[in-house]
């Protein structure tokens, strides 16, 4: 149905809670437990069997690439290191 090397089923891996945060955040995919293969059929069902849902996560997909890249995070990072250097 579409570019699937965009959109996302990701695990949810308590040792990854950061990408769980995006993929909810950003709404750029579907969220599954790791060990059940259920769920993971099910996520991956939920984006193939929903048409508007797919389009929603495409459409976030290209809008959290613009914010979720290196040259926004390195201003983030840079003003920090920069605030951090000052009070030493």
């Amino acid at each position: 149905t579409g570019d699937w090397s965009s959109d996302v089923c990701s695990s949810d891996l308590s040792d990854l809670p950061e990408i769980k945060r995006i993929v909810n955040e950003h709404k750029v995919g579907t969220i599954a437990k790791p060990d059940d293969s259920d769920s993971i059929a099910s996520a991956v069902k939920e984006l193939i069997n929903s048409e508007s849902l797919y389009d929603e996560v495409k459409s976030n997909v290209e809008n959290s690439k613009k914010i979720l890249c290196w040259e926004s995070e390195k201003i983030a990072l840079s003003k920090a290191f920069n605030e951090i250097s000052q009070e030493l």
